[in-house]
C-alpha cells in the first residue's frame, strides 16, 4: 500500500490534536486489480492505552465508490476524536475496507493538551490528512496493528474482515444457504426407511398442504436458486457458509504457537454441485426437504413435528360424497386441498423481501446466541463435560480463542443483540416476540389448523446465556463449538476427531508425606 504519510514502527498515520478536534481524511483509492471495486471504507472503534473502547462518529462522502480496473477515484471520511477521552491516553483505530481488504490501515491519535498561552486564541477546528490507498494493498508501506507472523494474520484477518462482511451483504444470502441445506439433509434423510415413512405421513397433513401451497405462491424455489446462482457469481463459485466452514476448519489444521506450516483437511463440498444442479421448481419437494431438515437439527421442532402428524393420523376421515353410492370413483379426486389465507401469503412475500435490505449480520447474532445456548446447555452434561475437557487442550481451541480475542468478537456479539433488541422494542414488539427466528417459527406453526405449540422465549434465553458468559472469549467459543456440532454432524464429526487424538493425561501418583519421626526423645526401644 502507498502512503503519503511517513510510516512508523506501528502505525503509518499519525494524527495530533485535542478531543472534538474534526479529522478530514482525504482518501485518493487506485484500482490496480483487474475486477471491479466497489469501496465502502468504514472506521472501527478503537482503544486507548488504559483499554477504554473509543467509538468515532464518521461520515463518507460518497458514500461509496465503484471503482473500474486501473481507475482512481477520491472520497473523504470525517471523524470527530471524542471529547470523553482523557487527553493523558493515545488512541488506536483502524480504516477498513470491508469485502476487498482483511488487513486494516492503522491510525494512532495522539492528545494533546491546550497550551496555556494560547487560550485566548482560537485553536483549530479540524485537520486534514491525505492517504493514498491502493488496491491490492502491498506490504512494504503497510505494517500490521499486530506483531503476527503471516499465519496468525492470515487466520485472525480473515475472521475480523469476515465479520465486518456481514454488515454489507444482504440476510438473503444467508437465508438461502441455510434453507439449502437444510433441503440436502432432508433429503438424504428421506432415502432412508424411517425418513421415507415420516414423509408420507408428512405428506397427508394440512401443514404440509397450506405449506406447499405458500411456498409455490411466493416462488420460493426459483427465489433460492436465483439467489445461489447470484453468490456463486459475487464470491467465485463459493458460498458464505462454506467460507465460513473452511475457515473454522484451518484452525485444527495450522498451529499458531510453534508456526509451522498449516496441514491439508480435505472435507467433500458442504453444498455438492450436482444436488444443487438436479434441483428445480418442485414446490412440494423444496418444502418437504426443508421440514425433514429442520427435523433431523431441532429436537424439539421434531417432537412438535411428530405430534402433529400423529394428531392428524388419529383425527377421523369423512368419506368424500358418493363414494358408498359410486364406490368406484377415487377418494383423491373428491379431496378438498386446504386453501391457505391471504395473510400468510403476504406475511411470508414481504418478509421475504425485507431479507434484501436487512444486514446479514442481524441474522448470524441471532442464531449464534441460540446455537450457543444450546451448546452451553450441551456442556453441563456428562458427554459434553468429556468433550470440553479434550476440546480445551487442542491447538484448534487455542486458535479459536486467538482469533475471537483479537476481532474483541464478545463485545459485537452483545452490542449488536443489544442494538436489534432495541430496534425491536422501537417497532412496537415484546421481548417475548423478539427476533426473526421466532416471527418465521410462528408463521411455520401457523400453517397448521391446530393452535400453534409453545414457543421457545429466545430473548430470555439469550439474556440468560449473556449474563452467565459476559465478555469471556473462552466460554463463548466453547459454547459455539459444542452448539455447532449438535446441529451439523459434518463438524460433529471434526470436533470428536480432534477429541480423540489429545493426548490422555494420565493422573500423578500421590505422594504420601510422612513427618519424620522423633528418635531422640522418644520412649520406644531403638531396637523396635
Amino acid at each position: 500500500m502507498n502512503l503519503d504519510l511517513k510510516p512508523t514502527s506501528d502505525f503509518p498515520i499519525l494524527i495530533e490534536g485535542q478531543p472534538g478536534l474534526t479529522v478530514i481524511l482525504k482518501l485518493s483509492c487506485c484500482n490496480e486489480r483487474s475486477e471491479n471495486l466497489l469501496i465502502r471504507p468504514i472506521l472501527e472503534d478503537g482503544f486507548t492505552d488504559s483499554q477504554q473502547v473509543v467509538s468515532c462518529h464518521y461520515q463518507v462522502n460518497p458514500a461509496y465508490l465503484y471503482l473500474l480496473p486501473k481507475k482512481a477515484e477520491n472520497l473523504i471520511l470525517t471523524f470527530q476524536i471524542p471529547k470523553t477521552i482523557s487527553d493523558q491516553n493515545s488512541v488506536k483505530i483502524g480504516l477498513r475496507f470491508p469485502g476487498i481488504e482483511a488487513e486494516a490501515i492503522p491510525i494512532l491519535i495522539t492528545l494533546v493538551s491546550p497550551q496555556p498561552s494560547s487560550e485566548t486564541l482560537s485553536p483549530a477546528n479540524s485537520i486534514e490528512k491525505s492517504l493514498k490507498v491502493t488496491f491490492p494493498f502491498s506490504d512494504q508501506n503497510l505494517l500490521p496493528s499486530t506483531h503476527l507472523s503471516p499465519q496468525k494474520t492470515s487466520i485472525i484477518g480473515k475472521f475480523t474482515s469476515r465479520l465486518t462482511d456481514l454488515d454489507t451483504i444482504p440476510s438473503r444470502w444467508l437465508i438461502v444457504e441455510i434453507l439449502t441445506l437444510l433441503a440436502i439433509i432432508g433429503d438424504d434423510y428421506s432415502q432412508t426407511k424411517q425418513g421415507n415413512k415420516t414423509l408420507q405421513d408428512l405428506e397427508k397433513t394440512v401443514f404440509f398442504q397450506q405449506g406447499a401451497t405458500a411456498f409455490n405462491s411466493g416462488g420460493i424455489p426459483q427465489w433460492i436458486l436465483i439467489t445461489l446462482s447470484t453468490i456463486k457469481t459475487y464470491l467465485g463459485q463459493k458460498l458464505v457458509l462454506e467460507l465460513w466452514e473452511q475457515w473454522l476448519y484451518s484452525l485444527g489444521a495450522t498451529d499458531l504457537e510453534h508456526e509451522k506450516n498449516p496441514e491439508t483437511i480435505l472435507m467433500s463440498p458442504l453444498f455438492p454441485s450436482h444436488w444443487i444442479s438436479q434441483q428445480n421448481n418442485q414446490t412440494e419437494r423444496w418444502f418437504s426437504n426443508i421440514i425433514l431438515g429442520l427435523k433431523q437439527i431441532n429436537p424439539s421442532f421434531s417432537d412438535q413435528l411428530e405430534t402433529l402428524i400423529s394428531q392428524t393420523s388419529k383425527s377421523p376421515k369423512k368419506p368424500a360424497f358418493g363414494l358408498g353410492l359410486l364406490p368406484f370413483i377415487n377418494p383423491k379426486n373428491n379431496q378438498e386441498t386446504p386453501t391457505i389465507t391471504p395473510e400468510k401469503n403476504i406475511t411470508l412475500i414481504t418478509g421475504l423481501s425485507s431479507f434484501d435490505t436487512l444486514p446479514a449480520r442481524w441474522l448470524v447474532v441471532e442464531l449464534l446466541l441460540i446455537i450457543a445456548a444450546q451448546g452451553n446447555q450441551y456442556s453441563t452434561e456428562k458427554l459434553g463435560i468429556e468433550l470440553s475437557s479434550k476440546l480445551q487442550r487442542t491447538r484448534f481451541f487455542k486458535n479459536g480463542i486467538l482469533a475471537l480475542a483479537s476481532a474483541q468478537f464478545p463485545r459485537w456479539l452483545i452490542v449488536t443483540h443489544q442494538a436489534t433488541s432495541a430496534f425491536h422494542t422501537d417497532t412496537g414488539g415484546t421481548l417475548e416476540t423478539q427476533g426473526l427466528v421466532y416471527f418465521w417459527e410462528k408463521w411455520l406453526w401457523s400453517l397448521n389448523s391446530q393452535p400453534l405449540p409453545n414457543l421457545v422465549n429466545y430473548h430470555t434465553l439469550t439474556e440468560t446465556l449473556i449474563q452467565k458468559n459476559g465478555m469471556d472469549v473462552e466460554k463463548w467459543f466453547l459454547d459455539l463449538i459444542l452448539g455447532l456440532g449438535l446441529i451439523s454432524p459434518r463438524i460433529s464429526a471434526f470436533i470428536q476427531t480432534l477429541a480423540e487424538i489429545v493426548p490422555i493425561i494420565s493422573p500423578k501418583p500421590a505422594i504420601i508425606k510422612t513427618s519424620p519421626e522423633d528418635i531422640v526423645n522418644s520412649n520406644l526401644s531403638l531396637q523396635r
